[in-house]
């Protein structure tokens, strides 16, 4: 019998085929649309993170030459001509599923309107909602003259807004889209079925902002950096583990450019501009895309009251062996609890915690946190506990991967309460 050859998957390209797992349920009819958009949404996060963290340490191993494909096992810029490859084709698959759920909504009575498609009533409210709610939070950097191109802040996305007059040099301008602030998504009133990006508000309000400038024509055409987000830790033994992780999170923002997409319809003209002023060639992949990015954001698309189009609300499942106003401690002392999650309610363990910080009983609590909400209750529980007199001991991570920066503020508020 012949020796069967081993076959193994490179777990980059591998991880790209779990991603098309989830673009898979966003073409799935049998999910409700609204959900559908999360999906994408689901996707477009998860590439992020794929090109700030594994193309981030592929392309490291490119720099480090023969060592760099020792330690991979194949040639680093191979793998990366395989995953341009397949990222292209997730790419124009992404795109086409976007418009079919697009379509599919619009059969349903929502409509997702850009700058073009307005009537005269609904171009008024936008402006007013511009000049209202938006311009002030924009600010246009205006590229031409600049010796430092601004440094591009990861994940976010920007306008490159090109100006042009019949016979002149073609104007540059940089403006951020300021979705941290501002809602991707508006609903425009009185129907409550059309919503407009944020995008495109700015976009049917581009001759306001730049109305003292000579042109014939203006466009602005959507770009997204993603930066290498591996953290680099000084071997320095004299400074702390969170002085280490606070310092690399700062150098974090500063990272190279692993991936750049931008709007399929930008002018070449542009996107030549673009990449000698980022320092970029084609080499490093940029890649094209429709004329929205982040789809991150879709996540939160507006349900505007259309429950039949999200997922019904599953409520969790009683634990049979804790009733209401019981003590944890006295069910423990007969038998095991298991708790499942998500299917039962986390609420269990705070009451746990929280009937641990007042039983005169209790000498020491000991807890290890990887990754807590913004308005953690487990935190708020060891802290109660450490006012009532409790030895609590908690061992937080601080390098939980892009929720660094929160567990280290928890670990010194932990620090500042004892």
């Amino acid at each position: 019998m012949k020796r069967e050859e081993l076959l193994i998957v490179n777990r980059d390209i591998s991880w790209l085929s779990f991603n098309d797992r989830v673009l898979q349920e966003a073409n799935d009819s049998s999910v409700p649309l609204l959900e559908r958009l999360k999906f994408l949404g689901i996707v477009s996060s998860n590439r992020d993170e794929f090109f700030r963290v594994r193309v981030a340490s592929i392309k490291r191993m490119v720099r480090l030459g023969k060592k760099g494909e020792e330690l991979l096992g194949e040639e680093p810029i191979n793998l990366l001509d395989h995953i341009q490859r397949i990222i292209v084709r997730q790419q124009e698959e992404f795109d086409d599923s976007f418009q079919k759920i697009l379509s599919e909504l619009e059969r349903k009575g929502i409509f997702l309107l850009n700058e073009k498609q307005l009537t005269k009533e609904q171009g008024n409210f936008v402006r007013d909602y511009f000049y209202e709610s938006v311009q002030p939070a924009l600010v246009p950097v205006l590229l031409d003259n600049l010796n430092e191109f601004p440094v591009l802040k990861d994940r976010s996305i920007y306008f490159l807004v090109m100006m042009q007059r019949h016979g002149a040099k073609s104007k540059y301008a940089l403006l951020e889209i300021p979705t941290e602030i501002i809602s991707r998504f508006v609903v425009i009133p009185k129907e409550n079925k059309y919503v407009i990006l944020l995008d495109d508000v700015i976009r049917y309000c581009l001759d306001d902002l730049f109305f003292n400038f000579d042109y014939d024509q203006i466009g602005a055409f959507t770009i997204k950096i993603t930066r290498d987000a591996e953290l680099d830790l000084e071997q320095d033994v004299t400074k702390s583990l969170v002085k280490k992780v606070s310092e690399s999170i700062k150098n974090r923002r500063k990272g190279i450019p692993t991936r750049l997409v931008y709007d399929e319809a930008m002018p070449l003209d542009a996107l030549k501009f673009l990449l000698k002023k980022i320092q970029l060639n084609k080499e490093d992949h940029p890649i094209s895309g429709g004329r929205y990015h982040n789809f991150v954001d879709f996540i939160k698309f507006p349900s505007l009251n259309r429950l039949e189009l999200k997922q019904k609300q599953l409520l969790p499942i009683p634990h049979c062996d804790i009733p209401s106003r019981t003590s944890y401690f006295k069910i423990l002392a007969k038998q095991d609890l298991l708790l499942t999650f998500p299917y039962q309610s986390y609420s269990y363990l705070i009451n746990f915690l929280r009937e641990a910080s007042i039983d005169p009983k209790v000498i020491s609590i000991s807890i290890t946190l990887y990754r807590m909400a913004n308005n953690s209750r487990i935190i708020n529980a060891l802290v109660n506990a450490m006012k009532n007199g409790k030895k609590v001991t908690a061992v937080v991570e601080l390098q939980a991967r892009f929720d660094e920066e929160a567990n280290i503020r928890w670990a010194n508020k932990l620090n500042e309460e004892g």
